[in-house]
Order: structure tokens, then sequence, then C-alpha cells
């Protein structure tokens, strides 16, 4: 039969080991909410440096006159200095003249000679792709974190919200004084779902107005290589004519 200082020493022993994981809860919830803030200032200190390089991107492709340049690469074309109209190019950066300059480098190539469309187009299409990388770069990684920003911030909640219903576990009595510890807890662990909305609100923003950005961008940028194929056919014409 079993003694009573028997039951006493596994009800002892159940004590301890149901305050040890309420400890080790207590424990994880602690270092889960300071993982979760780090990550969200990781993401929002993110946010502000992929924002400001985009918009610094953006402006300087959008500070060349794209119709100045393309009526100047024309004449200079047409009038036989295709290494004059390379230089003007060769200096800038913008995702426009780098097209232009594929071009006119199959230009300088076929210097005397027909210029074959084909080719042309295959090297236009190759810089295209290169440019749309440039220009989209860094876009999904927006979108990612204004995705998974509140879930990271939930995370916390959650794991806030297991810390405080340990903490009154182990406090083992009832009234006001359980009623405070819960508040207090539930109160500590929601600002961290409210972190991740503030950090995932502006990225989506972010992310939708570099999108549209970037298709506009994109497409005036087929657009000039579509005059380039054109100033080819008309360079071909005049010489034809000329002869």
């Amino acid at each position: 039969m079993i003694d009573f200082v028997t039951i006493r020493f596994f009800f002892s022993l159940n004590v301890r080991k149901v305050t040890m994981s309420k400890q080790i809860v207590t424990l994880l919830a602690d270092a889960g909410r300071v993982i979760t803030i780090a990550t969200l200032s990781a993401f929002s200190i993110i946010n502000i440096a992929i924002i400001i390089e985009r918009v610094i991107f953006f402006r300087r492709n959008s500070a060349e006159d794209r119709g100045l340049i393309l009526e100047t690469v024309r004449d200079k074309v047409l009038a036989g200095k295709v290494q004059d109209a390379i230089a003007l190019c060769e200096h800038s950066t913008v995702s426009l003249t780098k097209i232009i300059l594929k071009a006119l480098r199959v230009f300088a190539g076929r210097e005397g000679k027909k210029i074959e469309t084909v080719p042309l187009e295959m090297t236009l299409d190759n810089a295209l792709a290169v440019e749309k990388i440039r220009i989209d770069r860094f876009s999904w990684l927006l979108g990612t974190i204004g995705a998974i920003g509140p879930l990271v911030g939930l995370f916390g909640t959650v794991l806030g919200i297991m810390r405080s219903f340990a903490a009154i576990a182990m406090r083992g009595n009832s009234g006001q004084g359980v009623v405070d510890v819960a508040a207090a807890g539930i109160w500590e662990s929601l600002y961290t779902t409210a972190f991740g909305i503030l950090v995932a609100v502006p990225a989506l923003v972010a992310y939708n107005y570099f999108v549209r950005r970037s298709r506009s961008q994109f497409e005036l940028l087929e657009n000039a290589a579509n005059d380039m194929i054109s100033i080819a056919m008309e360079k071909n014409d005049s010489a034809e004519h000329s002869k």
C-alpha cells in the first residue's frame, strides 16, 4: 500500500516539472520577443534603404530627355557619325542610354554595310533583359517584407500571450492579481503586432509604387529599342539611295 510520504513525493515531483515547463515557456517567450523586435527593426531599416535607393535610381533614370537623346542619336547616325553618337552615350549610366549604346555598337560594327535587323533585335532583347533586372531590383524584397511583417509581429504576440498565461499559472492565485498580470502581459505582447503592421504597410505601398514605375520605365525602354531598329532601317534605306 502506497503511504502518504510516497504520494507527497510524486506530487511534489509533478509540481516541479510543471513549474519548470512554465519557466521554459517564459524564457522562450522572452527570447522570441527579442528576436521578433530585432527582426522587425531590421525589416524597417531594409525598407528605408531600399526606398531611398529606388527613388534615387528612378529619378536618375527619368532625368534624361528621352526624345532629345533619340533625336540627337538619329541625326548623328544618319550623318555617318556613329562614333560621335557612341561618345555621347558612353558616359551615361541611365537605362535609356545603355539600350541606345548597345544598338550603336552594332551600327559601328556594320559601318559601310547593311545593318541586319535580326542580330540587332537579339542584341536589344538581351540589353532589355539586363535593364529589366536593374529596374526590378529589390522590389521582391519589399513585397516579401510587406507580406510577412504582420506575421512576424503576430508571432511575437502569440509568444507574449503564452508568457502571460505561464505567469498566471505560476502565481497560483486568482482575483485582481491575476487580471493585472494577464492585462499587463497581453498589452506588452500586442505592440509586436502593431510594429509588424507599421513595418508592412510602407513596404507594400512602396512595392506597388515601384512595380508601377518599373512597368512604365520598361515600356519606354522597349519603345527606345524599337526606335533604334527604325533608325537602323532608315540608315539602310539612305545608304541604298546614295548608291
